[in-house]
């Protein structure tokens, strides 16, 4: 139901839109000119075209990093004893570090 409210609101703000931007204009592109086009038929293809030009440009970026994310569901995953131990390994790291303050240890001060 939620869908069909949306595309209602898209659909009724589109004719509005539409009916702003009736005026017909002339278009050059290059060495073409293409006369009486309306106004909306030129931002809505300007959209499109942006559209599918960023897609076109961010394609192979995904691609790559699709199969980069097969490549490493490949990988055999830590255990989590393995991670508990590291994790224990840091914590005794962080107790046995010696405190010290701009040169002096703790039990100096």
């Amino acid at each position: 139901m939620q869908a069909v409210i949306f595309l209602i609101i898209i659909v009724v703000l589109l004719v509005v839109f539409t009916l702003q931007n009736a005026t017909e204009i002339s278009v050059n592109v290059f060495f073409w000119e293409i006369a009486s086009v309306p106004v909306v038929l030129v931002i809505i293809g300007s959209i499109i075209i942006g559209y599918l030009l960023a897609v076109i440009y961010y394609y192979p970026l995904v691609w790559r990093l699709k199969r980069e994310l097969r490549r490493l569901k490949h990988i055999t995953p830590i255990s989590k004893e393995d991670t508990v131990n590291t994790h224990k390994e840091v914590v005794e790291e962080e107790e046995n570090k010696d405190l010290s303050i701009e040169g002096y240890s703790m039990d100096e001060l």
